[in-house]
């Protein structure tokens, strides 16, 4: 059986993040759909509503 990084170690990690951490993952597909730079790390609608959501704020 070949090394195969994406299977034995990247979608371990994924599947701990999401049902242990409670993360969201996005496909880098449906990511890049959402900025609109290749250098945008930070896509800003979401970072505010996890700021929101951590804490604990409501939309006016």
């Amino acid at each position: 059986m070949r090394f195969n990084e994406q299977y034995t170690v990247e979608n371990h990690i994924i599947s701990f993040f999401e049902h242990d951490l409670g993360y969201q993952y996005i496909k880098p597909e449906e990511f890049k759909k959402l900025r609109e730079f290749d250098t945008e790390y930070l896509v800003l609608p979401l970072l505010r509503r996890a700021i929101k959501q951590i804490n604990q704020i409501e939309d006016d």
